[in-house]
């Protein structure tokens, strides 16, 4: 499999619903990893925890009948904080106190599908292709030597308070230029188009030519002299991954 087909089908897309005709309102992205005791979904803190309603994941669309969603359980965030004694612990939990982590993820079944689908003007659907997961050892650390990509739906467009319509977009030629606290910094091939541009995308997998995973896309730059930087954000999962590491004993 080629890896622009591997970065194509490993995104898996999110949406915030609400209501029994499931209405949505927002996007995001994220990927499965399997580990040996469950398999979980990962994505990004800042897409999923803000947005009133139900995050779900997209299983497929069912011609003449909608979309058809696998609704997710909420999720686990983490946070950096410092503990000098005892009572230090009980003031975090309660308050709350610390950095916030653009990494969160939730346990989903092990059977669960989803499926990567081109869809026509008709409705009917054109292709239809499984998506796919990622092993824990498939995580990865970015080097500068390395070509990176990620993808995800963009663009979005309620379409009459029912469905969310998105352009599937894949972007190649990534290059990883550093690692700076909870973030790797990646450059863009091309001048940034702005945020718009990659609505939807957050928490999407970024993949490197081996098609293993190594970070989850955050955020863009900060702007430059009142323009965007060729550069995403993305977390630094080896850095973070401990967390579930350490549940499932594969520390």
């Amino acid at each position: 499999m080629e890896i622009s087909e591997r970065v194509k089908l490993s995104s898996i897309p999110l949406q915030s619903i609400q209501g029994r005709e499931c209405k949505p309102t927002a996007m995001a992205s994220g990927c499965i990893v399997q580990y040996p005791k469950n398999d979980y979904l990962f994505t990004v803190f800042h897409a999923v925890s803000k947005n009133e309603g139900t995050w779900a994941m997209l299983s497929e669309w069912i011609s003449g009948k909608g979309t058809k969603y696998y609704t997710l359980n909420g999720f686990t965030y983490l946070r950096l904080s410092k503990i000098n004694r005892e009572s230090d612990i009980d003031n975090i939990l309660k308050n709350g106190i610390g950095e916030e982590i653009d990494f969160a993820f939730t346990v989903v079944p092990k059977d669960v599908e989803n499926l990567y689908q081109e869809i026509g003007p008709d409705m009917r659907i054109i292709k239809s292709e499984n998506r796919l997961k990622f092993h824990y050892n498939e995580i990865a650390t970015p080097n500068q030597k390395g070509s990176y990509g990620f993808s995800g739906q963009i663009m979005p467009e309620i379409i009459g308070n029912v469905a969310i319509a998105a352009e599937n977009m894949v972007y190649m030629g990534l290059k990883y230029l550093r690692t700076e606290g909870n973030f790797h910094f990646f450059e863009l091939p091309f001048e940034h188009p702005g945020h718009e541009y990659f609505q939807g995308c957050s928490g999407a997998p970024i993949i490197d030519k081996q098609g293993n995973l190594v970070s989850l896309v955050c955020s863009s730059d900060e702007p430059e002299n009142g323009k965007i930087p060729n550069r995403i954000l993305g977390i630094n999962l080896e850095k973070f991954k401990i967390a579930i590491e350490i549940e499932e004993g594969t520390f």
